[in-house]
């Protein structure tokens, strides 16, 4: 299991992220904003949910970095 960044005080740190958790939106489904996000949230939850338990934890460790991507369909 990775473990937490030791520098993430010092000036110019970047955290390195080994896992990440990523959402595409498609663009062409016809919801308000609202929607789209309360959707991404439900399969968010129901992805994390069903991943390896080491997987989960390593990623809840990490910080439970998330990536935010729209698609035209």
């Amino acid at each position: 299991m990775p473990k937490p960044p030791q520098n993430e005080n010092k000036p110019g740190f970047e955290p390195h992220f080994r896992y990440k958790q990523c959402l595409i939106l498609r663009n062409d489904v016809k919801m308000s904003c609202g929607k789209k996000c309360a959707q991404a949230a439900h399969a968010s939850i129901g992805a994390f949910e069903s991943a390896d338990k080491t997987l989960r934890k390593a990623w809840q460790t990490e910080g439970q970095k998330k990536v935010v991507l729209k698609a035209d369909t």
